[in-house]
């Protein structure tokens, strides 16, 4: 609720708008049971979601040797050297490098790899210059973490379904990026084999289990950055839509486990029980992928800066907030408001009013900035939040119940989370965990069983542990 100083119409125009965003117990009950449907239904059938990794050894965390990583997803690309020490630990040499916008979307494919092939040849050449004893072996084995929408076929191999987060290169539709990579590769004669397709969310998972310290207890990981998704291991018997292919063939033992990428952020692209605000819909069809990703528009850190200035603009309409904006404010800038804003002000202490009007008037290029606006925008902020952390807390209960780990034992389950999302907003997890409270199967007992931990930058080391075990 907003305090006084704020008129009635105001105050009701600024919760009007809130409550658009509130999610009660009873939808995440719905949410999280047609998420269950949908795990059975993608598991059963071929959809663009609950997608076979084919990766069915999880780290013992005695993994050893050095094994190179590229991690694309988001606007970056991630090179990494990662040397297994065999005893839970890990170094990882590493170049982080922003992906240009005209290589992000383009018609062709070419720039995207070639571009990708330098990162991997410029760090080869600076991690031998440092003095590593083992950056001297004849081939590396390279796990590329794609985070995008592919039909993976094998461990090395898939087929790139569909684009989002604002990249479109037609050219890769229906190919095999882990082929197009090596082709770039061999251009440049470096004595790299890409050995592994991975995502980032299998990779977060993998690296969170060879790290823990309790064995076999790593469930799923989550990634809540730029994009969102989620991993968790399944049992072999329930992979029905591996009859149809060849590979079933490779993994019969139906007593084994596999890890599952859940492409979660497609569960509900027809609208069946997420809650669609009229801010959503702008999103999404302002998206390079309308129709698709529904959830993680909703969740993604990408998305949630959006939401929060179609907000603002819908306030000043009606005459709402009393801060104004000149032309060429973020406001007026579609994808002009970056999610990162939203964790500073939804945090923002009482005592630290002054820094965050100042953040306010820098961030938005604002005039005449009120403790009123900044009170609207705190109240904002925290309901989208909220929103994108609940809808996560059902996604991760349709996990849990469908693990049956909760039914079997006492046992913690572990849960990693990768991204800044979760990082840097500190009540993101607290927000999560009411609606696993909301949830009949998981509820207060259950949910105090379960352990989510930041596993930063697992996706990098996570392909290169896939290509260990590949090698």
């Amino acid at each position: 609720m907003l305090e006084d100083g704020l008129g009635d119409s105001q105050q009701a125009t600024v919760q009007s708008v809130a409550q658009e965003f509130e999610v009660g117990s009873e939808k995440i009950q719905e949410i999280t049971n047609y998420f269950v449907k949908q795990i059975k239904h993608g598991l059963k059938d071929k959809h663009a979601y609950q997608i076979p990794s084919f990766v069915t050894q999880i780290p013992s965390g005695r993994e050893k040797g050095l094994f190179l990583a590229v991690d694309l997803g988001g606007t970056n690309c991630r090179v990494c050297a990662v040397t297994l020490r065999g005893d839970s630990t890990f170094d990882v040499f590493q170049r982080k490098h922003l992906v240009p916008h005209d290589i992000r979307v383009h018609s062709s494919h070419k720039p995207l790899f070639h571009f990708i092939a330098l990162k991997i040849q410029d760090l080869l050449r600076e991690h031998k210059s440092s003095g590593s004893s083992d950056s001297s072996e004849a081939c590396f084995n390279l796990g590329f973490t794609f985070s995008f929408t592919c039909e993976q076929t094998s461990i090395s191999s898939g087929t790139l379904v569909h684009w989002d987060k604002g990249w479109d290169i037609p050219s890769t539709l229906g190919q095999d990026p882990c082929a197009l990579l090596q082709e770039a590769i061999d251009e440049i004669s470096l004595p790299v084999r890409v050995r592994v397709l991975a995502n980032d969310a299998v990779g977060t998972l993998l690296t969170r289990a060879y790290t823990s310290k309790t064995k076999n207890s790593t469930l799923a990981s989550i990634i809540l950055g730029t994009g969102t998704n989620a991993a968790y291991i399944e049992r072999m018997s329930n992979i029905q839509r591996l009859d149809t292919t060849a590979d079933r063939a490779h993994h019969s033992n139906s007593d084994g486990f596999m890890v599952i990428n859940t492409e979660w952020g497609s569960w509900d692209d027809g609208l069946k029980v997420l809650p669609q605000t009229r801010f959503d819909k702008l999103v999404d069809e302002s998206s390079s992928d309308p129709g698709c990703g529904l959830l993680e528009k909703m969740v993604s850190g990408m998305y949630l800066g959006e939401l929060l200035r179609l907000s603002l603009l819908d306030l000043m309409r009606h005459g709402a907030l009393d801060m104004s904006f000149p032309d060429g404010s973020p406001v007026y800038i579609h994808m002009g408001i970056e999610s990162a804003f939203l964790s500073k002000i939804a945090e923002s202490k009482p005592e630290n009013s002054l820094s965050a009007l100042s953040c306010i008037t820098d961030t938005l290029v604002a005039t005449g900035v009120t403790s009123r606006d900044l009170r609207t925008i705190q109240m904002l902020a925290t309901v989208i939040v909220k929103r994108s952390a609940r809808f996560v807390g059902a996604g991760l209960s349709a996990i849990l119940i469908q693990s049956g780990r909760l039914d079997t034992s006492d046992e913690v389950v572990d849960i990693a989370v990768d991204g800044s999302l979760f990082e840097f907003h500190t009540a993101f997890e607290s927000f999560m965990r009411t609606a696993l409270h909301d949830v009949e199967a998981i509820g207060k007992a259950n949910e105090a069983r379960i352990k989510i931990e930041l596993t930063r930058d697992g996706s990098g080391t996570g392909a290169a542990l896939i290509a260990a075990a590949a090698a």
